[in-house]
Formats: C-alpha cells, sequence, structure tokens
C-alpha cells in the first residue's frame, strides 16, 4: 500500500516499467520490499515507515531508515515470476520465465555495501511461478511444472536436489 502511495502521490516515476506479478517484505525487518516485474527486473526498495517500523531493528535492514530507496536492483532476460528472502534475510531468490532461479547474498545490502552476483541455476522444467525458502538453505520452487523442485545451498552454490513428487521420475529433455 505505501509503496501505491509513494508512487502516486510522490510524484516519482514507477521503478518498474511493466506489471509487477510478486512482491515480499523483508520478513525481520519489514522495512524493504522485494518486487518481481514481468519487465525483467528484481527491486529491493526500502519502504521504512517510523509508525509501523520502528521497533523492527533485527536483520540486515534492521536499520535502514528511507523510504523510496532503491537498494539493489537486477535485470534477467523474460519475466521474474517470483521473488523470496530466506527467514534470515540474507538470501534473496527470483525466479524467471526462462527458467532460472537466483540466488543472491543480500547480507550487506542494508549498509549500501553489497555487490553480490546471484547464483544462477538453470533447471529442466517450465518456468516457476512461485517459491518459498524452508530454512537458509533449502528453497522449494514450483510452476508449470506440476511439481515441486527442491534446491540445497552446498557451500557457496545452489544446486538443484530432486523433485518432491515421487510420481515425477523421468527428466524432461533441455
Amino acid at each position: 500500500m505505501s509503496i501505491y502511495i509513494y508512487i502516486s502521490l510522490g510524484g516519482k516515476k514507477a521503478l518498474h516499467s511493466s506489471s509487477v506479478v510478486n512482491v515480499r517484505f523483508d520478513p525481520l525487518s519489514g522495512r524493504v520490499v522485494a518486487s518481481a516485474s514481468t519487465d525483467g527486473k528484481c527491486y529491493l526498495t526500502s519502504c521504512y515507515d517510523q509508525e509501523t517500523d520502528a521497533s523492527h531493528t533485527s536483520g540486515p535492514f534492521g536499520q535502514v531508515t528511507s523510504f523510496g530507496e532503491t537498494l539493489l536492483s537486477f535485470t534477467v532476460i523474460g519475466w521474474v515470476n517470483t521473488v523470496s528472502f530466506s527467514p534470515d534475510s540474507t538470501t534473496l531468490s527470483y525466479s524467471t520465465h526462462d527458467c532460472e532461479i537466483n540466488f543472491v547474498d543480500i547480507s550487506k545490502a542494508g549498509s549500501g555495501s553489497s555487490k553480490e552476483k546471484p547464483d544462477k541455476v538453470l533447471y529442466k522444467g517450465n518456468p516457476f511461478l512461485c517459491g518459498q525458502f524452508i530454512n537458509s538453505t533449502t528453497y522449494i520452487g514450483c510452476g508449470y511444472d506440476k511439481v515441486p523442485f527442491l534446491f540445497k545451498k552446498n557451500g557457496s552454490s545452489w544446486a538443484f536436489v530432486k523433485y518432491l513428487d515421487e510420481g515425477m521420475t523421468t527428466e524432461k529433455q533441455a
């Protein structure tokens, strides 16, 4: 709601040039919102509201006190269908319409010093429409394949582990 007010009443141009299809608030502080759009962009934007967020100071964005500031942006080829924060707010995931899932360390983004490149994972199948972190090292994505996919972090990189549906036994050709 506050982002809409910022765009329409603040007199500033909207960040995205096409439909925003998914948003998620930082789960620890609520001071940052991630947005995914059909314009091929994913933004992390500050949305601090003193009345609402003053007592929420944990996580990498706990000290953010601005409103409407773009903290990070990512550009991809194709639509960004979904975006998700890890429960500890240190990793952001966004999935694209060209069957790519990106994981990026955002633990320093609140201080403005994050320049991390996303860990891109291509998977065989169709685009994800939604995804969720189970914990900081486990992610589940699902969409047009009619089956959930499990991804895990191993060391510093992410990889597909398995389908969460026993009935999915044959892999599709790339």
